[in-house]
């Protein structure tokens, strides 16, 4: 089984979308846990539409707003699957995901693959493939597939109370030294978002600081460093 785990915070204009991909996945094992990190808009209803629905959607709810970090960290705790993904609300996948994911990772703990740049009126602005010569260079946790046993085993978590706390969890995954595959796919609708967390404010100098603290190889660090410094100037530009 699959776990996927999905974030939920504010997103009622784009989840419906997204729980709808999981929902038409060609492979019918997986379970979907939603957190909903306290939402002041319709998003709790919304996933638990999807939960009378289909009993593989879970809904979890957050005290208060804790952040990404924290509604991801709990999921983790919660998944039951041999794999996991991750699943960003306002995002959604081709529905031949889990299929494709699954049919490639083999012996590995990680599959890497790419993604769809999407914006707001649908149009694909941007398709991104990995190469096994680039695989540190995508940082989002999601696109990709992860033996549920190894993360475990190796402990390791999202950092709380950040932005851009998905560049350190990449880190330590490289860090850790995982068996990697990379599929040249890109069925992960990645949506140009004005209003998600990666649009606002962020600490470049301690995002590069904790990265350093790591230990990466240099090869890893400077490609992460390089990757970052473009994504912060394209979203920039993006937003304007």
């Amino acid at each position: 089984m699959v776990s996927i785990v999905i974030p939920i915070y504010n997103s009622a204009p784009y989840l419906s979308d997204c729980l709808a991909s999981v929902r038409k996945q060609t492979l019918s094992d997986w379970e979907a846990i939603m957190i909903d990190d306290a939402s002041t808009d319709e998003s709790a209803q919304i996933a638990a539409s999807y939960c009378e629905q289909d009993q593989r959607f879970r809904l979890l709810h957050q005290p208060h707003n804790m952040g990404q970090s924290a509604a991801r960290n709990r999921g983790l705790q919660q998944v039951k699957g041999e794999y996991l993904l991750f699943l960003d609300s306002d995002d959604r996948l081709s529905p031949d995901y889990i299929e494709q994911m699954l049919s490639h990772i083999g012996d590995a703990d990680l599959l890497q693959t790419g993604y769809k740049r999407v914006s707001l009126d649908g149009t694909i602005t941007e398709e991104k493939c990995p190469s096994w010569h680039r695989r540190y260079v995508l940082t989002s946790p999601c696109m990709r597939l992860y033996r549920t046993t190894w993360l475990r085993e190796k402990g390791i978590l999202f950092e709380e109370g950040m932005i851009y706390e998905d560049v350190l969890f990449s880190a330590r995954i490289w860090k850790a030294k995982p068996k990697i595959r990379v599929h040249q796919y890109t069925g992960y609708f990645y949506l140009i978002n004005p209003h998600s967390t990666t649009s606002e404010q962020h600490d470049t100098t301690r995002i590069f600081h904790e990265l350093r603290m790591l230990g990466l190889h240099p090869l890893q660090f400077n490609a992460l460093r390089i990757r970052l410094r473009a994504h912060f100037i394209k979203e920039k530009f993006l937003q304007q």
